[in-house]
């Protein structure tokens, strides 16, 4: 019954304050989560702010950096180790069968939002408004 709006102190303190105990190897993947989604969040949250000022005629892409942060250093899509987002999904997909993949998805959603950015950097000042990234 914690405020989530603070959600990456929330699910931290949490972490630590379990009453089953504490896990440190689970509490550090849990930090670890958090952070790097913030990190995404946050570069995707760029890429609005800049295609809507106009400012997307620079050498940096917000996508490109969203996605890194997903995908860290994975190359190999079968290879499921590793502590990017990319890796915990591929673990977690395990063990739900049935669903679509939560990668494919976030390649899919990625993808339609590198088209979505490049459009905006020739869009006019309207057109940047009206641009749903």
């Amino acid at each position: 019954d914690k405020p989530l709006l603070p959600f990456g102190d929330t699910i931290v303190v949490d972490e630590m304050e379990k009453e089953s105990g504490f896990d440190a190897k689970l509490t550090a993947e849990t930090i670890s989560l958090v952070n790097v989604w913030m990190a995404i969040t946050s570069e995707l949250y760029k890429a609005v702010t800049f295609c809507r000022d106009g400012a997307t005629n620079t050498d940096r892409n917000p996508i490109d950096d969203a996605a890194a942060f997903w995908f860290g250093s994975q190359t190999d899509t079968t290879v499921t180790t590793g502590s990017s987002l990319f890796a915990w999904a591929s673990r977690a997909q395990r063990e739900f069968t049935g669903t679509s993949g939560v990668n494919d998805e976030m390649i899919k959603m990625l993808s339609s939002l590198q088209d979505s950015y490049a459009s905006c950097k020739t869009a006019t000042g309207e057109q940047r408004k009206d641009t749903a990234l």
